[in-house]
């Protein structure tokens, strides 16, 4: 909803180390640690060996860092399941890929989902499937628990949390046998964001939809956003007064030395209140009387 103000959004962001529990948005972070971490090529096989060290990698970061990660999973069964979207999404971007020779737009391998939560849950990550829309969930989750949220989603820009951490903006140091492991994150508070529209944070989703999102078309906002850009527009100056005709109704009468004067009336209230007499007009000749017969 908030793409087209990603840049000044993120500047609503502090940049924090994460040490506290942390709810974790899954597919965002199969797609971290498999397109961000390391960049691996999906059309190579999978490359599935790899993603496996780099989800490894990624899950102890966190644990160590944050103690307590729990890592929300979509529903896969019930009328909120996503499973039927995200095939059709993975044939539309496989087709789209092979169409332009384009391997980076390939989805992501068919069981990189599977293997991610089955080397969180024996990591010790907690697992919690969606009881409904995933990403509402998630910003319902971790407002319950005062933490912060890790997705890749302009959309939580919208959502009520304690704070928004993008995981493309993550930096994370996997440590060495010197130096712990630690994380770094650049933190969006849509309390601030809301404070700095002016706005009611719980107004940020209607300003979302108005901004244009997937569930409202572009009919639907168009007039709205057009009005909105033409109010943004500066104003046309406004054309000055045109003097008056009059010598007398152009310079004021002088004021009394013992009275105050009076507030000077506007220009055209000076036009309209003229004496009839010092109208610049010809007066025109009377009629001939008619001859006697």
């Amino acid at each position: 909803a908030f793409r087209s103000l990603g840049f000044h959004v993120r500047s609503h962001t502090r940049e924090v180390p994460l040490t506290g529990p942390v709810v974790v948005h899954g597919p965002a972070a199969i797609y971290h640690c498999y397109k961000v971490q390391v960049a691996l090529d999906p059309s190579y096989g999978g490359q599935m060996d790899d993603f496996v060290v780099a989800t490894r990698k990624f899950l102890k970061s966190l644990l160590h860092c944050c103690k307590s990660v729990t890592v929300v999973c979509e529903a896969l069964e019930g009328p909120d399941n996503r499973l039927q979207t995200n095939l059709a999404r993975g044939r539309d971007a496989m087709a789209h890929a092979l169409s332009v020779g384009h391997a980076a737009r390939l989805p992501l391998p068919l069981f990189a989902s599977h293997t991610f939560y089955q080397i969180a849950e024996s990591l010790g990550v907690e697992l919690v499937r969606s009881d409904g829309e995933l990403d509402a969930f998630s910003a319902a989750l971790a407002r319950e628990r005062k933490c912060f949220l890790l997705s890749s989603d302009a959309d939580f820009f919208i959502f009520e949390t304690p704070g928004y951490v993008d995981t493309n903006l993550l930096e994370v140091n996997f440590g060495t046998a010197k130096k712990d492991p630690f994380v770094l994150a650049k933190v969006y508070d849509p309390a601030r964001f809301a404070k700095h529209l002016q706005l009611p944070i719980d107004r940020l989703p209607l300003l979302g939809a108005l901004l244009g999102c997937e569930y409202v078309t572009h009919e639907a906002v168009g007039r709205f956003q057009t009005a909105l850009l033409a109010k943004q527009q500066p104003a046309a100056p406004a054309p000055a007064a045109a003097a008056s005709a009059t010598p007398a109704a152009a310079s004021p009468a002088p004021a009394a030395a013992a009275v105050p004067a009076a507030p000077a009336a506007s220009p055209l209230a000076r036009s309209t209140s003229a004496a009839p007499a010092a109208s610049s007009r010809p007066t025109p000749a009377a009629a001939p009387a008619p001859a006697p017969a």
